[in-house]
């Protein structure tokens, strides 16, 4: 599954253990593939980094072009966030290359 994808490994390593912030964004000169990581927030100083996964929640979500996975955070972050429990605010979304 993820396993397959080192960079993405290593990025959630370091979301994991300093924070989305020590994770390096796409600036959409790289060649791609994307992959979106959702970083939500929880009362308590909690965060939780994971890939955005596909409709069988079994994959990360690769998107071809920055502009495509840019549209994906557009739509997202447009939409109406209901939160779970314990979350206290919407999640980051952070596009890196794969």
């Amino acid at each position: 599954m993820i396993a397959t994808y080192p960079k993405l490994d290593r990025a959630l390593a370091r979301a994991e253990k300093r924070g989305i912030t020590a994770v390096k964004p796409a600036t959409g000169k790289e060649p791609g593939p994307f992959v979106i990581l959702a970083t939500r927030y929880y009362y308590g100083g909690d965060e939780v980094t994971a890939p955005l996964y596909d409709e069988g929640g079994r994959n990360p979500e690769i998107f071809a072009s920055y502009e495509e996975a840019k549209g994906r955070v557009q739509e997202m972050d447009e939409a109406i966030h209901y939160l779970a429990h314990g979350e206290c605010a919407r999640p980051l979304f952070t596009i890196v290359s794969l």
